[in-house]
């Protein structure tokens, strides 16, 4: 690669909703500016202060490098200094970072009812839907960035699984950190006057783009093995706390084996908002992989390398770099350009060295302690007194056991934490006993259309299962039954333990409330379920056992399914709902429809049988090859009456080669629920065909 001129420097102003250019500057002394694949690149110009344009730099203002789309980003400080002579140093120096850092300006506010920004996907699905929900289209309109952001479909979208669950942290640091962990590059361009977000992923270039000091084309480098930060077993903490904590330990195999003795490298990870085997699946992957290499390459380009930078590589291709007898498969994490007066400089920043296919990672995944419901000790009880409506602390959803005290002089409320994603569905042991007052007091999430649970001060124990959709199921249960569940007298169990523990050969079922009828959000993403609903299909209000199932988080390709059986006849049903927009299904179900069902039968070697369906629909059929005109024909199966039914006739020569003859034709009349009577014109065979009720 030849010399490369240095930019032109475009200085825009953020004015009116639009980017306003203001000046174009070439008499400065230096400028380097950084593209990198996960995190904001910093730039730098270095300008005489004496030149009338450099009074123009001022912190806020924007800064395109040449015509690049890429180099385009925000002054964020202007430096002048003082010698140790006390005078103004002749230099100027403007500094900042490229258009991703704008995000720094928002943090990830509390959009549901739990507070918490919760998502999982593919890396790039769940950073463009953060951005647009925090400073998009979704965001008020006074957190909105001028950032074009168009979310592609899941089939589309790049980027390894990451699951996220946040609140009030910094929206660019979460971005950097998606893109990191999911391994997709990400950046936000200046085209047309316009920041357009992009991500991508880098080209495998490894067999044609070699940086090697005998191909003149890499002036020096490091190349570092080093065991310092390596790790081949990690232990995921989730939900939970201390010994009541889900934690999974995640192995990378060798040969199939746990990695042990002097080769075992173990780590912590703390990620208490997760709740499935997935997401501790994925992050054991994530970690794993940034923890399982030891060698470690860093190198400055030659300016008069054969390849060009931006045409044959860019930031996140995958290439060779070798020297010193050492070689290694990276990628370009960061490529740093800078100009001065005559001359050009590239620096580069590699990756960890990609593993061979004969090394890639085994990961061996295992639940080594699973998060418990139950409370230890009288002083895991949470009190509250309820003289008055009392909503739960954040900080009290820990807790299992919740009692309740006070007189109450009215109907009083207590407001649940509704705290998925760190406990997920949850189970509390209610006490009631130290309640007076001759009302009722409700618990309830607040969540909109969710079910509440009204108890008495005269109940002794009420056990109560919370869903992650905020509705509250609640059971009472005497001393006895609660002492025969329990270690102690304060001991909360679940009381559906074997729905939330793994296998089992037994899942609950229950009556879901809310009027017998749920909506496809009540299902609730990667979730199935088993409910009594009398949601009407097809006219039909009885009740029914459903089998309801959404078993994808996404929003591409349709919502929940259910299959329903009927209590009370022979009858089956289905159901399916529309993806919904991300972050929530929608609330009915698009379809619904019968499931036909054949209750009866009949039907051999002779051409004659009927079928009956479930609904109550018949079809048969049936030969006739008596003589006369005249004719009665009696029915396999009987109708409802003569009017709930039609019959079909045709001239039958069965197995006739040719037929000759006059027109013919047939009658049918005296329909009873057992036989019809037909008047055949020339007394031939006839085939009949009957349906209906």
């Amino acid at each position: 690669m030849s010399y490369k001129e240095k930019p032109l420097l475009r200085l825009y102003k953020y004015e009116n909703n639009s980017f306003v250019q203001i000046a174009i500057i070439d008499d400065y002394q230096e400028v380097s500016f950084e593209n990198n694949l996960y995190e904001a690149g910093q730039f730098s110009i270095t300008i005489n202060f004496n030149i009338p344009n450099s009074q123009l730099f001022q912190r806020g203002l924007f800064v395109q490098f040449g015509n690049d789309s890429y180099d385009f980003g925000e002054i964020s400080k202007v430096q002048d200094t003082i010698d140790e002579n006390g005078k103004i140093s002749q230099l100027r120096i403007i500094s900042g970072y490229d258009a991703r850092y704008i995000l720094k300006r928002r943090v990830i506010r509390n959009l549901n009812s739990n507070g918490l920004w919760v998502m999982t996907g593919k890396g790039e699905i769940v950073l463009r839907n953060l951005i647009k929900d925090q400073c998009g289209s979704s965001a008020e309109t006074k957190r909105q960035l001028p950032i074009t952001n168009v979310i592609p479909a899941q089939a589309d979208a790049i980027g390894k699984e990451f699951s996220a669950s946040e609140q009030f942290t910094n929206l660019y640091e979460v971005c950097k950190t998606i893109a990191t962990q999911s391994e997709i590059g990400w950046r936000i361009s200046f085209i047309e006057g316009s920041l357009v977000l992009e991500c991508y992923q880098g080209e495998n270039k490894s067999q044609t783009i070699r940086f090697d000091t005998d191909y003149e084309s890499l002036a020096n480098g490091q190349f570092v093995d080093s065991s310092e930060s390596f790790s081949n077993a990690i232990y995921v903490g989730g939900k939970g706390q201390n010994d009541s904590r889900d934690i999974y330990e995640g192995e990378n195999a060798i040969e199939g084996n746990s990695p042990s003795g002097l080769d075992r490298f173990e780590s912590w990870d703390n990620k208490s908002t997760m709740t499935i085997e997935s997401e501790y699946e994925a992050e054991a992957l994530s970690m794993l992989n940034q923890y399982g290499q030891t060698i470690q390459m860093q190198g400055n380009g030659l300016a008069k390398c054969p390849y060009i930078y931006k045409e044959q590589y860019n930031v996140g291709d995958i290439i060779t770099v070798s020297f010193s007898g050492k070689s290694a498969v990276v990628q370009i994490l960061s490529v740093i350009e800078h100009w001065s007066w005559g001359n050009y400089e590239i620096q580069f920043e590699f990756g960890k060295p990609q593993p061979n296919l004969d090394d890639q990672l085994q990961l061996i995944l295992r639940k080594i302690q699973e998060a418990s419901n139950k409370s230890e000790s009288t002083e895991s009880v949470k009190w509250y007194s309820m003289t008055a409506n009392r909503t739960m602390d954040k900080k009290d959803v820990t807790y299992n056991t919740i009692g309740f005290t006070g007189t109450m002089t009215a109907n009083r409320t207590f407001t649940f934490y509704l705290d998925n994603q760190k406990t997920g569905s949850k189970n509390y042991t209610i006490y009631v006993k130290n309640l007076s007052g001759d009302y009722t007091l409700t618990l309830t999430t607040g969540k909109s259309g969710a079910t509440n649970v009204t108890i008495a001060p005269g109940d002794s124990i009420v056990k109560i299962h919370i869903d992650e959709n905020g509705n509250i199921v609640g059971q009472k249960v005497s001393e006895a039954e609660h002492a025969q569940t329990a270690d102690s007298a304060t001991t909360a169990t679940s009381a559906t333990t074997s729905e939330t523990s793994g296998l089992t050969d037994l899942v609950k079922g229950v009556y879901t409330g809310s009027g017998g009828q749920q909506n496809p959000q009540y299902v609730g993403k990667n979730r199935v379920r088993f409910n009594m609903m009398n949601t009407s299909v097809l006219s039909d209000t009885t009740y029914k056992d459903w089998l309801l199932m959404d078993c994808y988080s996404g929003f591409d390709v349709g919502g929940a399914t259910a299959f329903g059986i009927s209590r009370t006849q022979l009858r089956a049903y289905i159901m399916r709902a529309n993806a919904g927009t991300s972050p929530d299904r929608p609330t009915s179900w698009a379809q619904s429809g019968e499931v036909p069902i054949i209750s009866a039968k009949s039907w051999g070697s002779t051409p004659s049988g009927y079928v009956k369906l479930s609904n109550g629909l018949i079809l048969q059929w049936g030969r006739n090859t008596a003589s006369g005109w005249d004719r009665t024909i009696s029915l396999n199966t009987s109708f409802t009456n003569g009017n709930t039914y039609v019959v079909m006739m045709i001239f039958d020569w069965g197995t006739a080669t040719s037929q000759s003859g006059s027109d013919k034709c047939v009658r049918v009349y005296n329909k009873t629920a057992s036989s019809f009577k037909s008047w055949i014109d020339g007394g031939s065979n006839i085939a009949w065909f009957a349906i209906g009720y």
